[in-house]
């Protein structure tokens, strides 16, 4: 009645219909007099109602696209600016130089471990690791990830020195970047959790040392260099490391970048604490390391899922 008043305009019916995206809601649609043939004022009918809800649905989808498309416009220059890729003309996946720690770093890891508390031991041997606590100090989970390795004997069992290890950590600490989720304070948690189930579950009888071994090394880098941007991103926003992935038939775009990246760190010369392997074991533990890091693809979790609840009831006797 104030707006007809202020307008002079006469309304006589009128229908409304929220607008949603995202179960959110962004605008309302309004139809008001509506006339018939003869240009008379009549009511809106259900018909009516039904023809303003799909319209509805329709702005609402239109309304979401436009929404992502201007993100994907007004983010894509920052997006290339976390990949921080060197293109080359050897045509290989782009990734991290590997970045390896001064010798005064691992000098300081190793200090580090030689006074590392009793009491952080206990918790890493427990369920209920508080990672967080380390959020300001990161520096100090590297010798609790030895610490891990080492308890579970892989470190004698495989003839890791120790020093080079450390550097291996240090590096590893260097190229998980600081994003909000998949980052060190991530990868140590997934580590930890294998370790814990590994010393308390009979799993680590069943499994054989190079498993053990691939295992770990699996869970502390099925994340390295990720730069905080999912595979559906890097597929639509057609990212260099998106095409080029997408192009070999894999939408697996950040888990194989992952692995990528996680070979090249065990084969640098000051990094590589597996040099000991014979080339059979070598291969047998990277298609190990391979087969884990893709199963981590969110769009497998459904089907991996599926395939333990199948086998979750086994005879932990009939391996």
């Amino acid at each position: 009645p104030a707006v007809d008043k202020e307008t002079g305009y006469r309304t006589q019916s009128i229908l409304c219909y929220p607008i949603h995206c995202n179960g959110e809601v962004v605008a309302v649609a309004q139809l008001i007099n509506k006339l018939d043939e003869l240009s008379r004022a009549v009511c809106f009918n259900k018909d009516d109602e039904m023809l303003l809800k799909s319209f509805s649905a329709f702005a609402g989808i239109t309304i979401g696209n436009a929404r992502l498309y201007k993100f994907v416009v007004a983010t894509g220059n920052d997006a290339m600016k976390l990949f921080h890729m060197d293109w080359s003309r050897s045509g290989n996946i782009p990734g991290n130089v590997v970045t390896v720690p001064i010798a005064e770093q691992v000098a300081r890891y190793i200090g580090l471990y030689e006074t590392i508390e009793a009491a952080a031991i206990n918790q890493l041997q427990g369920p209920e690791f508080p990672i967080h606590s380390y959020d300001d100090r990161q520096a100090e989970l590297i010798p609790l990830i030895f610490q891990m390795f080492k308890d579970l004997g892989l470190l004698t069992t495989f003839n890791i020195d120790h020093e080079v290890m450390f550097t291996f950590l240090g590096a590893v600490l260097q190229m998980y970047r600081p994003v909000p989720y998949h980052n060190i304070s991530h990868a140590f948690d997934v580590v930890q959790t294998l370790y814990f189930l590994l010393r308390v579950s009979s799993i680590g009888g069943i499994l054989t040392d190079l498993e053990r071994l691939a295992l770990m090394i699996a869970g502390l880098l099925h994340d390295i260099d990720h730069m905080g941007l999912n595979n559906s991103y890097h597929l639509k926003a057609e990212t260099p490391l998106g095409i080029i992935i997408s192009a070999s038939g894999s939408n697996s775009v950040l888990e194989l970048h992952h692995i990528t990246v996680a070979v090249e760190l065990l084969q640098h010369p000051r990094t590589a604490i597996l040099s000991g392997l014979c080339p059979a074991d070598w291969t047998a533990f990277i298609k190990i390391v391979t087969r884990i890091i893709i199963s981590t693809d969110i769009a497998r979790h459904n089907g991996a899922v599926e395939d333990f609840t199948s086998i979750s009831h086994f005879d932990r006797e009939d391996k």
